[in-house]
This record gives structure tokens, C-alpha cells and sequence, in this order.
């Protein structure tokens, strides 16, 4: 049955080292041609089954321009949670997170080195944009993200990454590196997201008092990739003349879980218990109120955005990283009164993303010939060992029950396991 087929998948990925894994891979591109089964499994949302139901459905055959992906692992995103409950009203197969290998592609007349993929281990832009309109023609954070014809891969109108197979434009794929694990680069994704805020240019390191408010999994990610950007700016502050010394602001982390903000303690960022910016009847503290240049709401519920305007002080910005199905009603005083800018961001750099999971900490402190070394991103940072966020891991044919230990509230990261090809995983965190 599927079912066991898939837990076989998962059984033997238990056997596979991290060695036969490359070996495989470094082969494949000579073994892609072999027959493909119909039929693959895949987690599919529709109006009978709103939350999602493991079924069998046909293996998606890549149209022109597009690769078929093997997939290895899938995440799970709050944004998942929140498909579950309606928002955006997607049906079809539900995901967006993944690391997978290029199985074949269907190239274009233009793309003539596209077989060059096959056989490589990839993550994907989850953004499939016309490439002719004129916001595509504006460039790549205006196309990745607001092409109005656009559709996203397990979110509108695309088949997504909980299943054994996927399809996505060769455009949109970014070769994972040899050195990052199959389990960080899950974490591309929710990572480049994060990246984005950096991108978009909404705060200054050198001075700016930053607040992030939640520390689920994309409150976490912000927090590391913030982190590391105020420990490079201190440290920049440090070597040149005439500032050193000088008192740069922590980004600051406000959280429920004190087991999760732990995890971020090495990033650069501070963390602190939003229950002590409260007074006794659940208002922010006179100490906190209006305090923050920059407040990044990343609590996935609406209450968070009435909390971001106690902590933003007057002409100051809320960056806005919550997707909510549903709300309470909208208060606009504080906006036109303390005139704060509201920030949407969305979907970020990948590149980024991956440079910062390639870092290797202890590859940078000298060079062969003993002069100190530079690290291998374009700025100084501390390597991000993604995997420890990972609660708990699941064969794709448990997807249903994935999703369900991954709402609950002492849950970090869930991926799914969709292939026996994928690395070795740990033992003590499988369903």
C-alpha cells in the first residue's frame, strides 16, 4: 500500500550515511531516465477535506521551462496552519518548504544547459512569476513577490512540496551547497523571509531599537538573521576610528517559550518574556511603551498588531510578517495618530539564505598560510545550525498527523520525510 511504502522510505533512511547519500547523488544524473511510477502520494487540501488528506494522486509532468523534483523533505509552515483554516481558499497539494533532487527537466529553447540540473540537490523561490508584465520588468523583489499573475507553490493555484514529486520552474531553483545538511536547507525558505527584512531597508544597526514580537518559528528566524546583522555592525563599529565604543541596541526578542528563545542566545539578539512588558491587567509597561524604532510583528494572530502599536514609538515602523484567516476588528487610531509606517514583507532572498546556512564557524580563522582568514559569506557572521529547531520528524504518510503536532503550542519545527534518499535523521525525534 502507499502507506507502507512510504514508511519503508523512512525506515531506510534511518540505514542511509551521509556518504552513500553523496555518492547517490553524484550518480543520479545518469539514473534520472528510468521509468517513473503513475502515481505518487501527497498530502491534498480540498472542500471535503479542508485540513488535508493523505491521497494518491498522479505524478506531475513538468511543463515547458520546469523541472520535476524528487522530493526529500517538506516543512511546515504557520502559513500551512493558517491554509488549513481558509485563508487564501487553496486547494491542491499543500506546502512550500522542501529540499528535493532534480529528476528530469523540460527545457526551453533558451534554456540549453538546463540538463545541467538533473541530479542536483535543490531548494525553490516559491514565487512562479509571468516574467512579462510590467511589474517583472522592475526586478527581482518586485517580480518574486508581486507579479499579478503569479501563482506560489502550495499556497495559489501550484501544487506544492508535500509529496514525492513537485514541479517548479528552473528559474526559480537555487543548488543547495555539499556543506549544508538536508535538514537546513528546509530551513531556505523561512530563512530567506526573514532575510527580506534586511533587504527591504526598514533599519538602521547602527542606532535603530528593533523589537520582534513572537518567537514561533519565523519569530526565531528573524531573530538569528537580526542577531547576527547587529553583531556585524557592532563589530564593524569596533575596528573603525572614532566610534569604538559605541553603544549599538540589541534587537530584542519578545517571547512566551523560554525552552525556544534559548536557541537564539548565541545570535546576537537579547531575549526577554512578554509577560514581563506587562503590567497586571495585561497592558504594556511605561518602560516598553513607544520604545522601539522598529517592531516586527511575527506572532501569527491579530492580537499582535495592537501589541506592535504599544511598543512602536510615534513615526515609527511595524513590520508586518503575520498571515491571519481571521481577526478582530481593525483599530486605525494608533496609526494616523502616532503616524507609525506600516512594512508588509514577504518572501526573501534565497541566495542570502543559503550563504548564511553554508557558514562554517570554524573555516574562517586562518588561511593555509596562517594569516587570519575572512569568512566564506561577503560579511563576517556566525554559522546557523538551522536543526535544532526540529521537534520532530514524520514519514509523508503521516503528513495528517504532522500538521496536527505541529499547531500545537510546544512545537517548533515539523518537517516531513518524503523519500528514502534523504540524510540520516535522528532516532529520537520520529513520529
Amino acid at each position: 500500500s502507499t502507506a507502507i511504502r512510504a514508511c519503508m522510505h523512512i525506515n531506510r533512511a534511518h540505514r542511509l550515511s551521509i556518504v552513500e547519500d553523496k555518492e547517490r547523488r553524484t550518480n543520479m544524473g545518469n539514473s534520472m531516465s528510468e521509468e517513473l511510477p503513475e502515481t505518487m502520494i501527497a498530502l491534498k487540501i480540498d472542500s471535503d477535506n479542508p485540513k488535508g488528506k493523505i491521497t494518491e494522486v498522479p505524478i506531475p509532468e513538468p511543463q515547458p521551462g520546469e523541472a520535476l523534483i524528487k522530493v526529500l523533505r517538506a516543512g511546515v509552515c504557520n502559513t500551512d496552519l493558517e491554509i488549513q483554516k481558509g485563508y487564501m481558499g487553496f486547494q491542491g497539494i499543500l506546502g512550500h518548504e522542501f529540499v528535493g533532487i532534480v529528476h528530469s527537466v523540460n527545457a526551453s529553447a533558451a534554456q540549453r544547459d538546463a540538463w545541467t540540473w538533473i541530479g542536483k540537490r535543490v531548494c525553490g523561490d516559491i514565487n512562479i512569476c509571468c516574467q512579462s508584465c510590467d511589474i517583472c520588468s522592475l526586478g527581482t523583489d518586485r517580480s518574486r513577490n508581486h507579479c499579478p499573475n503569479r501563482t506560489v507553490l502550495g499556497i495559489l493555484n501550484k501544487d506544492g512540496t508535500m509529496a514525492e514529486y513537485l514541479t517548479l520552474p528552473i528559474n526559480n531553483l537555487h543548488e543547495v551547497p555539499e556543506n549544508v545538511s538536508d535538514g537546513d536547507a528546509v530551513f531556505a525558505e523561512p530563512l530567506a523571509a526573514a532575510c527580506r527584512i534586511v533587504e527591504q531597508n526598514v533599519i538602521n544597526f547602527d542606532e535603530d531599537r528593533v523589537a520582534i514580537l513572537g518567537d514561533g518559528k519565523l519569530g526565531l528566524m528573524i531573530a538569528e538573521v537580526l542577531g547576527r546583522e547587529f553583531l556585524k555592525v557592532q563589530d564593524d563599529a569596533e575596528k573603525s576610528e572614532g566610534i569604538e565604543g559605541k553603544s549599538i541596541p540589541k534587537p530584542l526578542l519578545l517571547g512566551k517559550h523560554a525552552n525556544k528563545m534559548k536557541l537564539v542566545e548565541e545570535s546576537g539578539a537579547q531575549c526577554r518574556n512578554i509577560s514581563d512588558c506587562k503590567d497586571e491587567e495585561g497592558n504594556i509597561r511605561p518602560e516598553y511603551t513607544q520604545q522601539f524604532d522598529v517592531v516586527i510583528d511575527a506572532t501569527g494572530n491579530s492580537a499582535g498588531l495592537a501589541i506592535s502599536t504599544s511598543l512602536t514609538r510615534p513615526m515609527g515602523t511595524i513590520v508586518l510578517k503575520s498571515t491571519c484567516a481571521s481577526g478582530d476588528l481593525f483599530n486605525a487610531a494608533p496609526f494616523v495618530i502616532d503616524e507609525l509606517k506600516v512594512v508588509g514583507s514577504r518572501c526573501g532572498p534565497f541566495p542570502k539564505a543559503l550563504q548564511l546556512l553554508s557558514i562554517s564557524d570554524d573555516s574562517d580563522e586562518t588561511n593555509g598560510d596562517g594569516s587570519a582568514g575572512c569568512c566564506k559569506a561577503s560579511s563576517c557572521m556566525k554559522g546557523l545550525n538551522a536543526t535544532k529547531y526540529i521537534t520532530r520528524y514524520y514519514p509523508l504518510s503521516q503528513a495528517e498527523e504532522a500538521l496536527a503536532f505541529a499547531a500545537e503550542r510546544s512545537t517548533m519545527k515539523v518537517q516531513i520525510i518524503c523519500s528514502s534518499l534523504g540524510e540520516v535523521i535522528e532516532e529520537n525525534k520520529v513520529a
